[in-house]
C-alpha cells in the first residue's frame, strides 16, 4: 500500500526520503514564524526605523525579570532577558549600538572605558561589559529610579543591576553608581580634563530642565566633549515628558541630524555626527546618533575623578579599576 502511494504521488522512495522533506517544511514554518514576529514589534533596518508596535502585551510584566523564582536566570539568557523592555526597543538599539562599537574594532579584549547615564536595569552597560572583556563601566542611574514588578511585589533597578552584574561575575570592572544625573556632571568632567572612550545617554536629556536653546547646546557639548565617541538619543517634539522643554531647544527645527550639527558649530565643537537609527510609537518617537570628537589626543580615564563628580550613593560599592 505505502509504494502504491507513492507511485500515485511520484516521489521516489528511498531512506532518506521522507526524512530529507520534514526539516524544509520545519525551517520554512521557522521563518514565516520570524517574519511575523519582526513585523509585530516592527524592527527597523540600519537605516531605517524601529516602529514599536502593539501586538504584544505591554505590561508592566515585560519588566520582569525573573527574582521572585526560587532559582536564578540562566546566564547564557541573561543580557537576552534583560534587552526585551520598553515595547522591544532596546534591542534594536543595542545591535545599533554593537555594530558601530565592532567597526571601531573587532578586537574584543581590547580595554575601553564606558560610562553608561541612566543605565536602568544595565540593559546597555553590562552587554558592553560583556562583550568587551578587558572594559571599565561606570552605570549611572537615579536615585529616583524607576521600580519594577513582579509577583512578590517590586524591586528598583539598581538593585536588579546589582543583581546581575554579580551573577555575571563582572564586578571587579563595572560600578553601580546611584547618584540623580545632572548637566552639570559633564561640565566638571570638562573641566577636570578626565572623559573615557564611550558614552551613552539613552533616553535621559528629555529629563533635563533646561530652559531654552543656549542652555541646551551648552550641555550638549560639554557631554560631548567628555567622551571620544557618545551615543546620544533626543526625542522630537511630541508631547510627553519634557517635550516643553526640548521644543524650546529645537526652535522649530525638525531635522535632529541639523540641530545637533548647528550647535557643535555655534559652541565650536569639532565633531561628526551620524544617524544610526529611530524608533517611535504612537504617542512618542526619537533619534540615535553616533557623535565622534575630531580630535587626537585621548582623554584620561580617571574612575575615582568620576566617582567623586557623580556622588554616587554609599548603596553600592564603587572599587574602581586603574
Amino acid at each position: 500500500m505505502h509504494s502504491i502511494l507513492l507511485h500515485k504521488h511520484k516521489v521516489p522512495y528511498t531512506e532518506t526520503s521522507s526524512w530529507y522533506r520534514v526539516p524544509k517544511i520545519l525551517i520554512l514554518f521557522g521563518a514565516m514564524l520570524v517574519v511575523a514576529y519582526l513585523s509585530v514589534i516592527g524592527w527597523g533596518t540600519d537605516s531605517g526605523t524601529t516602529t514599536i508596535g502593539r501586538g504584544r502585551n505591554q505590561t508592566a510584566a515585560s519588566y520582569e525579570w525573573g527574582w521572585d523564582q526560587t532559582s536564578p536566570p540562566n546566564r547564557s539568557s541573561l543580557i537576552t532577558d534583560s534587552l526585551v523592555d520598553s515595547g522591544g526597543r532596546n534591542l534594536p538599539r543595542w545591535e545599533k549600538i554593537k555594530k558601530e562599537m565592532l567597526s571601531d574594532s573587532g578586537d574584543m579584549s581590547q580595554p575601553m572605558t564606558v560610562v553608561d547615564y541612566g543605565a536602568n536595569q544595565g540593559y546597555f552597560a553590562i552587554a558592553i561589559a560583556r562583550m568587551f572583556s578587558q572594559s571599565q563601566v561606570i552605570a549611572v542611574e537615579s536615585s529616583s529610579s524607576r521600580y519594577v514588578w513582579n509577583r512578590k511585589g517590586t524591586v528598583d533597578v539598581l538593585t536588579l543591576q546589582a543583581k546581575k552584574v554579580r551573577l555575571l561575575g563582572i564586578s571587579e570592572r563595572y560600578v553601580v553608581c546611584e547618584s540623580n544625573i545632572r548637566p552639570e556632571f559633564f561640565a566638571e568632567l570638562r573641566k577636570e580634563g578626565v572623559g573615557h572612550d564611550y558614552q551613552l545617554a539613552l533616553s535621559v536629556f528629555h529629563w533635563f530642565e533646561l530652559p531654552d536653546q543656549a542652555s541646551f547646546e551648552v550641555a550638549l557639548s560639554n557631554l560631548v566633549s567628555n567622551a571620544r565617541t557618545t551615543f546620544l538619543e533626543l526625542p522630537h517634539a511630541r508631547q510627553g515628558v519634557g517635550s516643553k522643554y526640548f521644543t524650546k531647544w529645537y526652535a522649530g527645527r525638525t531635522n535632529l541630524s541639523a540641530v545637533l550639527s548647528e550647535s557643535f558649530t555655534s559652541m565650536n565643537i569639532n565633531c561628526s555626527v551620524k544617524q544610526i537609527g529611530s524608533w517611535s510609537s504612537p504617542d512618542k518617537s526619537a533619534e540615535l546618533f553616533r557623535i565622534d570628537r575630531n580630535v587626537e589626543i585621548p582623554l584620561p580615564w580617571m574612575c575615582h575623578t568620576h566617582l567623586s563628580i557623580y556622588n554616587c550613593t554609599s548603596r553600592f560599592p564603587t572599587k574602581c579599576l586603574q
